[in-house]
Parts: structure tokens; C-alpha cells; sequence
């Protein structure tokens, strides 16, 4: 991963619901749902989908897994 074209590595928490949204993602993806544009799912969806990067970084840098 090339950890220079992010700015702030975690920035996917500074966005208005970024705490309430990482939650339920987090929660989810541990419990080993496959996130999909549609239905409950597509809030977290839409998420994913603004922070990639933060949040691929995130996963690999404290759990050494690829989002």
C-alpha cells in the first residue's frame, strides 16, 4: 500500500456520522457480512466507498488484513 497518497490516515472518522457509521461497519465486517450497495447495507456501502484508502490502511495497519 502506498501510504503516501493519504493525507490523514484515518480521516474516514471525521466525517459528520463517521463514528456511528465506523461502528456498525466494523461490527459487520467482524461478523463477516459482505458489505453490497443495497438494502441496510448501502449506508455502510457508501462509506466504504468515500474513505477507501483510510480505511484499507486502518485494516492493514492493526489487523494486517486487506479491505
Amino acid at each position: 500500500m502506498d501510504k503516501a497518497e493519504v493525507k490523514n490516515k484515518f480521516d474516514f472518522l471525521d466525517c459528520l456520522q463517521g463514528t456511528e457509521l465506523f461502528a456498525k461497519l466494523d461490527f459487520a465486517l467482524k461478523d463477516g457480512v459482505h458489505i453490497q450497495e443495497r438494502g441496510k447495507q448501502k449506508e455502510l456501502f457508501l462509506y466504504i466507498q468515500s474513505f477507501p484508502s483510510s480505511l484499507k490502511h486502518y485494516y492493514f495497519d492493526f489487523f494486517g488484513l486487506g479491505l
